[in-house]
């Protein structure tokens, strides 16, 4: 496929698409902000001090990557926590959850990180809504964090080195995709 915005990414500027992989019994969370999702998810609202009180909207089993069911919001397991603090990765913060059955600790994730929007191809492969394969972004308009959402979106994106921190100590219901291989819409 033609690159349509004449960005060639290297080793350095490799970049992926994080997305909770939803599996059939995957707990899948109410959603129950005061505030906009989407300014929860791009943490431009604080929730640090508030706890955020949910239940289970569907779904049964928890894992370390969790949805609430706006298709915005998720939350981490205090093993992802853990590791993200360990590994000193930025771009992220958290605030408090409480899920209403669940005994595991969770934590909401909100995305600091930030990057420019998404480029549109000049043309559309053919007319339906997922028309181009690929996105990309200027990378000079990238902040550098390990975990970023590109301007306008709830995209969450991720470095080489957040992908195999997550691939090698087997982060459960998540699926990594390089952001040339994801379907755009415009």
């Amino acid at each position: 496929m033609e690159d349509y915005n004449k960005i060639q990414y290297n080793e350095k500027l490799d970049f992926y698409r994080l997305n909770v992989a939803q599996s059939r019994s995957a707990i899948v969370l109410d959603t129950t902000f005061k505030d906009d999702s989407f300014i929860v998810s791009s943490g431009i609202v604080n929730y640090a001090n508030d706890v955020v009180k949910t239940k289970k909207d569907m779904g049964k089993r928890t894992y370390d990557l969790l949805a609430f069911n706006d298709g915005m919001n998720k939350v981490i397991s205090d093993k992802l926590l853990n590791l993200l603090i360990e590994n000193e990765v930025i771009g992220f913060k958290t605030y408090p959850v409480d899920i209403k059955g669940v005994k595991e600790k969770y934590h909401g994730l909100q995305v600091i990180g930030k990057s420019g929007k998404y480029m549109k191809p000049e043309k559309k492969e053919d007319n339906d809504d997922y028309s181009f394969k690929g996105v990309k972004f200027d990378p000079e308009t990238w902040d550098g964090s390990d975990i970023f959402f590109p301007e306008g979106t709830t995209a969450l994106t991720i470095t080489p080195r957040i992908k195999k921190i997550l691939e090698e100590n087997n982060i459960t219901n998540i699926e990594i995709e390089h952001i040339s291989d994801c379907l755009g819409f415009y």
